[in-house]
């Protein structure tokens, strides 16, 4: 059985159950409409009257007046959770501000998600008459414009996320990079940490510290990434160390090789003067005895 027709058939018992007096034709009816919507994850307003079951999608930028077309003096208004399978009698002004609720904008794991998805429902929703896709500033502009607090929200909270993978991709770049030594990779790693809501009072512990802290609450960029850093970090200070191991041990040479030349002068001269005396001592015998 397919997921649409499960759900259809669940939630069509539970009508059933909450209007036991409903008519034949209604309930045939009420079922195959709600075949045609619970094949995504979603939140309807199903609306009964004599002219047959309606059903508007929730959180999904269609306008309100939609439900003042579908108002009658005997319009009966249920919620429907197709998801947990929830059906719950609601009155208009229920439905009116159920109706009102900005679309739940996905969570992305990067910006050619969340652009493709944009391109998706601006067409699905005809925003591109006079939206801009590629420029969201201006789309929350004209949204403001037009006073549709509906279309505000959901283009606010689309830049909020927008921001944020930008941000994580930055964040990201940015452990990979190559620094200079690892006072230089906490200027640019830290700053991109606190934009991403790490705590401030963590802030100036080092990578190999935070890697055995708790990361309960921390972005998941950082949290996928601290354990590079610490790597990272830890290599760095190796290099310093090592760095300043050679520095002291040429130091020490060049100290040395400063004071050396002294000693050598005066060595040569004593072992001059020996040769000279046993030359000439050679001579005077030898000259002596022939």
């Amino acid at each position: 059985m397919s997921k649409n027709k499960a759900r259809s058939k669940a939630l069509h018992q539970t009508f059933s159950e909450i209007i036991p007096e409903m008519d034949k034709a209604l309930n045939k009816q009420l079922l195959e409409v709600l075949m045609k919507y619970t094949e995504r994850d979603n939140e309807l307003i199903v609306i009964l009257n004599e002219d047959g079951p309606n059903i508007i999608e929730l959180k999904s930028l269609k306008p309100v007046s939609l439900l003042a077309e579908k108002l009658s003096a005997y319009s009966s208004y249920y919620h429907v959770d197709v998801v947990e399978l929830v059906v719950k009698k609601i009155d208009f002004e229920g439905a009116y501000k159920l109706l009102k609720a900005s679309p739940d904008v996905p969570l992305f794991k990067s910006l050619n998600e969340l652009d493709k998805y944009l391109v998706e429902e601006f067409e699905k929703y005809g925003l591109n008459s006079f939206l801009d896709v590629d420029n969201l500033d201006y789309s929350l502009e004209k949204a403001s414009e037009l006073k549709n607090e509906q279309l505000i929200n959901w283009v606010s909270d689309i830049i909020c996320k927008r921001e944020k993978l930008t941000l994580r991709k930055r964040f990201d770049v940015a452990v990979k990079a190559h620094y200079e030594n690892v006072e230089k990779m906490y200027d640019t790693i830290r700053p991109l940490m606190k934009k991403l809501g790490f705590p401030e009072d963590l802030m100036t512990h080092t990578f190999s510290e935070l890697s055995v802290f708790e990361t309960k609450g921390w972005d998941h960029a950082i949290k996928s990434k601290i354990e590079t850093l610490a790597k990272r970090e830890t290599q760095y200070l190796d290099d310093a160390a090592k760095a300043e191991n050679r520095r002291l041990v040429t130091e020490k040479l060049e100290n040395s090789l400063a004071i050396a030349p002294t000693k050598p002068t005066r060595n040569w001269l004593h072992i001059a003067g020996i040769a000279c005396l046993v030359v000439c001592t050679f001579m005077y015998v030898t000259n002596k005895f022939i």
